[in-house]
C-alpha cells in the first residue's frame, strides 16, 4: 500500500525565489502533483494577506498553515479553522519592552477575517522601510498607535512583528522570551536583506504543533517538512523526513536529512515530483 505523505514547505527561501514569487515551474508541478493525489501544503511566517499573492496560482485541496503556526486556513472555503489569539496581558508586557527600548511593534489583528495591522511610532529607517513596503497592501486598515498595547473588543490580534538589524532584534527576542509566559519570538532571518524579524505569538504553537494538528486531521503516515531558516527549526525536527534548500542557513542544514537544490533552481518542487512518483 502507498503511504500517505504530508508534504509542507516553508515558502521564504525554500518555494519562493529571490522575486519573492514562485516560478512558472513550480507553479505548474506542483499543482500537477496535487492533481495526482499529493497532499502539499505550505507552512510559512507570512500572514493570509502577504502569502496570497505568491500561491494565488496553487490548487491546494488543504489547508495552508501561516503565521509560524498560529493559524490555519481552508484554501478552498476561504476562512480560518484555527487561529491562536494574544491576550491583552501578554500584548500590554510586549508594549513595555518596546518603549523601553524605544522600538517599534507591528500587531496583525483580524477584524471579521480581514486582517488590519496596528503600529507604534516609528523609530527606525528599517521601521520606515517595513511600514512602506507594507503600506498599500493594508490600505484602510493600518492604526497608528501612540504606545503599543491592546486593540479594542471588536480586533483578534494574533501575531506581532519586531523588525531591524540583529542586535536590536535578538535583544528584544531575549527580553520577551524571559519576561512573559504565553507569549514568545521566534528570530527570522529576512533572506533578502540583511535584517531580521522577530515575529511574536502565542506560545502554545509554533510550525511544529500545527502541522502536527493538521497530519491528524489528514490520517497521514509521514510527515515530510522543508525549510531553510531559524523559524523552520522545530517543524524540520519534527517531521518524519526533512530537507533543506543549498541556501539555507547553515545552522539549519545540519538538522536536515537531506540538502535539494536551492530555492532559485526550484530544488522542493522538483525533489516531490521525485519522491511522490517513486512511492506512486
Amino acid at each position: 500500500m502507498m503511504k500517505k505523505t504530508l508534504y509542507i514547505s516553508d515558502l521564504d527561501g525554500t518555494l519562493l525565489g529571490s522575486n519573492e514569487f514562485l516560478s512558472p515551474f513550480a507553479v505548474d508541478t506542483i499543482n500537477q502533483l496535487i492533481h495526482e493525489g499529493a497532499i502539499i501544503s505550505i507552512a510559512t511566517a507570512r500572514n493570509l494577506t502577504s502569502a496570497t499573492p505568491r500561491i494565488k496560482d496553487l490548487n491546494f485541496q488543504i489547508p495552508i498553515i501561516l503565521n509560524n503556526g498560529v493559524a490555519m486556513y481552508n484554501w478552498q472555503t476561504r476562512h480560518y479553522t484555527y487561529v491562536a489569539e494574544l491576550a491583552a496581558s501578554d500584548i500590554d508586557i510586549m508594549g513595555q519592552i518596546l518603549r523601553e527600548e524605544k522600538c517599534t511593534g507591528y500587531m496583525y489583528a483580524l477584524n471579521n477575517e480581514e486582517i488590519c495591522m496596528f503600529h507604534n511610532p516609528l523609530y527606525t529607517p528599517e521601521d520606515q522601510a517595513y511600514f512602506n513596503k507594507r503600506r498599500s497592501r493594508y490600505e484602510g486598515r493600518i492604526i497608528d498607535m501612540p504606545q503599543f498595547s491592546a486593540p479594542d473588543s471588536q480586533y483578534t490580534p494574533f501575531y506581532c512583528v519586531v523588525f531591524g538589524l540583529e542586535e536590536k532584534v535578538k535583544r528584544v527576542q531575549a527580553r520577551i522570551n524571559s519576561t512573559a509566559e504565553n507569549i514568545y519570538g521566534v528570530l527570522n532571518k529576512n533572506v533578502y536583506a540583511d535584517d531580521y524579524f522577530l515575529d511574536v505569538f502565542n506560545s502554545s504553537v509554533s510550525k511544529a504543533s500545527t502541522i502536527k494538528m493538521l497530519a491528524d486531521q489528514l490520517d497521514v503516515d509521514e510527515i515530510v517538512a522543508f525549510g531553510d531558516n531559524y523559524n523552520d527549526l522545530e517543524m524540520l525536527q519534527a517531521a518524519d523526513r526533512s530537507y533543506v534548500p543549498a541556501n539555507a542557513l547553515p545552522e539549519i542544514m545540519e538538522y536536515a536529512d537531506g540538502i535539494l537544490e536551492s530555492c532559485e533552481n526550484d530544488g522542493v518542487p522538483k525533489f516531490i515530483f521525485e519522491d511522490f512518483h517513486k512511492n506512486f
